[in-house]
């Protein structure tokens, strides 16, 4: 028995999958666009907690945040498997996250 084939994106491939009928819309979309609607669902998830919403709504808005960043990967011409390669490219960034909130600490004073 061969083994399965995992989804290059793992659990965020159906994601991947169900915009692709969506391309010829996302190729090239500005990133002014991208900007916009994850300001909408911020403001979606402030709404849902504001309104005493169960958490789930609220997840599920991050989910969809999740879905527009890899659009935005997407519009700058990277395929699946792209996406897979940028992110493995950036994980030793990672080794060290005490220095990203040392960063927007100090940069930004968050």
């Amino acid at each position: 028995m061969a083994p399965r084939k995992l989804p290059i994106l793992g659990p965020l491939q159906p994601i991947w999958d169900a915009w692709r009928e969506h391309q010829e819309f996302i190729d090239g979309m500005p990133n002014i666009y991208f900007e916009n609607v994850i300001r909408i669902q911020f403001n979606e998830i402030d709404d849902h907690e504001k309104a005493g919403h169960p958490p789930e709504r609220t997840t599920n808005e991050i989910v969809d945040v999740m879905s527009i960043c890899l659009n935005w990967l997407r519009s700058r011409g990277l395929d699946d498997q792209g996406v897979a390669d940028a992110i493995a490219a950036r994980v030793p960034r990672f080794d060290d996250t005490a220095s990203i909130i040392r960063k927007y600490n100090e940069e930004y004073g968050l």
